[in-house]
């Protein structure tokens, strides 16, 4: 998963034809600040008592369903990978996360059902994020609206930190981002996301990150540097 940073409020709802619930609660978090809209990952598999795949009875899960603690205001979650013989990974849309005593509801098992559009639309990253790519596949794509994909380069799929990954192990493997994205980065920004070295050449610099202009003039970059800690620039 990689994010790039640069309100969408809650609609109310009636979950009581869902024929079942779980309670989510985020137990990690014990920093001083309230996140607001914040994505959070929940990952759902068949470890937890009570969740069965096959009580998802609109598709796939097209029956999911989140809402905030209080169990009435709907919220915005975009599926990263569903994987019925194992963890799926999903970012959800939460209100304020304030401390670990914050807590959400999922919902599922009702028919009928169709995947919501905020779903897919990029409404779970619609606070102020440039865009955010899971790297599921090879060409990848961006889920913020801004709809930055990306254009492989001898890069392959392979096991992630959340779900499914990309390798970049061939010389000059990379994916490339749209031109455009330039314009969106010229203030202040956040870069985050997960990488794992499998081997590391002392001199190389490889980089995780960079915007690179004409005629090689690198405008930022995170590398990594011969004592093996990253460095920005």
């Amino acid at each position: 998963v990689f994010l790039l940073v640069f309100v969408q409020a809650a609609s109310a709802a009636d979950f009581s034809p869902w024929g079942k619930k779980l309670r989510v609660q985020f137990s990690g978090y014990n920093k001083a600040e309230t996140l607001t809209n914040f994505p959070a990952l929940v990952v759902l598999n068949t470890n937890i008592i009570g969740l069965s795949y096959g009580d998802f009875i609109s598709g796939s899960n097209a029956d999911l369903r989140f809402s905030d603690g209080g169990g009435t205001n709907e919220l915005n979650f975009e599926v990263d990978e569903w994987n019925t013989n194992g963890s799926s990974y999903v970012w959800v849309q939460i209100p304020q996360l304030v401390d670990t005593n914050t807590s959400i509801w999922a919902y599922w098992s009702r028919t009928g059902q169709t995947t919501p559009a905020y779903a897919t639309n990029g409404s779970t990253w619609s606070n102020g994020y440039i865009g955010v790519w899971h790297l599921r596949q090879t060409n990848d794509t961006d889920s913020t609206t801004n709809q930055w994909a990306g254009t492989a380069v001898s890069n392959t799929t392979a096991a992630g930190r959340v779900g499914s990954g990309q390798a970049f192990g061939a010389a000059g493997a990379r994916i490339v981002l749209p031109a455009g994205i330039s314009t969106q980065t010229a203030s202040s920004v956040t870069a985050e996301g997960w990488a794992y070295l499998n081997s590391y050449t002392a001199g190389t610099y490889p980089a995780i990150l960079s915007e690179v202009y004409v005629a090689d003039d690198v405008e930022f970059t995170i590398s990594l540097w011969n004592d093996g800690n990253l460095q920005g620039g």
